[in-house]
């Protein structure tokens, strides 16, 4: 490539250009290099720069090392991984929060920070629903806490 661009520098604009199509259709015959990525090409300056976009392209697209590749992909999986964990966490913690506010409304606040640290950072789904029904039918702040407490989780 870097001799035949020289060869067409060296000899004109009007070969340089004619040099430069042919060049182009043989890279897009071979499949080295799409249509799209030489554009509108000129120079054998300009087929030449499209041509090594490409092969960097390639290389930063294929030729990576396998590990690298496998590590990028274990990364990837992990932090799904740790992000959906995060979420489920975060939404039992929410859960938690409004049964604390609605112990509040019902019981005060001495009684609903008292569940809250029952049900601590990060609620079992079940522990969560039986305290959920225990808020609904208990009518004593003494009895909501006694009914979490004997939860199997509490």
């Amino acid at each position: 490539m870097a001799a035949l661009r020289q060869v067409a520098e060296e000899t004109g604009d009007g070969y340089d250009h004619f040099m430069a199509e042919c060049v182009a259709e043989v890279l897009v015959s071979t499949r080295r290099i799409t249509r799209d990525q030489l554009g509108e090409v000129r120079t054998m300056g300009q087929v030449s720069a499209a041509y090594h976009q490409s092969l960097e392209e390639y290389g930063r697209k294929w030729f990576r090392p396998k590990w690298f590749r496998e590590g990028r992909d274990q990364g990837r999986d992990e932090g799904i991984r740790q992000g959906r964990d995060e979420g489920i966490r975060q939404e039992r913690r929410d859960h938690a929060r409004i049964l604390c506010r609605r112990a509040r409304k019902m019981f005060g606040r001495e009684v609903a920070a008292r569940l809250a640290a029952l049900l601590g950072d990060n609620p079992d789904p079940e522990q969560l629903l039986d305290a959920a029904g225990a808020v609904a039918s208990c009518g004593t702040g003494e009895e909501l806490l006694n009914r979490v407490r004997s939860l199997p989780n509490g």
